[in-house]
Order: C-alpha cells, then sequence, then structure tokens
C-alpha cells in the first residue's frame, strides 16, 4: 500500500489523474475492495482516480467480482 501511496502523491503532484492499480487474484473480492477504499480517498484528495487493470494471469471475473463490491460501497 506504501508503493501505491507514494505514486498517487507523485501523481497528484504532476498533475496525472489516475494511477493505475492491478488485481491480486489470490485474495478473495471483498477484502481487497475494502483495502482499497483509504487508497481511494488518498486519490480524491490529490484530484485523481485509481483504475484497476486485468492483466493476462488475472480472469476478468476477478476483476467483475472486485468491481461488484465496490459498486456496493457509498464511499468507493
Amino acid at each position: 500500500a506504501e508503493a501505491i501511496r507514494a505514486s498517487i502523491h507523485f501523481g497528484g503532484e504532476v498533475g496525472a489523474r489516475i494511477v493505475n492499480l492491478h488485481l491480486f487474484p489470490e485474495h478473495d473480492a471483498r477484502p481487497y475492495a475494502e483495502s482499497l477504499l483509504p487508497l481511494i480517498r488518498e486519490a480524491a484528495q490529490a484530484n485523481l482516480r485509481l483504475s484497476l487493470e486485468n492483466t493476462p494471469p488475472t480472469p476478468p471475473d476477478h476483476v467483475n467480482a472486485v468491481f461488484g463490491v465496490l459498486s456496493a460501497m457509498p464511499e468507493a
């Protein structure tokens, strides 16, 4: 999480709009999504958004599961 926070801080300083994250499918969708909440708040304070990229080893269903959990969280 510290590396992501550093990317958020740097992105805010240089005027980036997005910080890209990769999904770790060895974790269930709910705890992964919940762990993103503080990072989502930090990104919003830096005036940028987080994106979640599916990569070849990550099935789209895993990414969609995280999006499903996040969509049910008003703070996300």
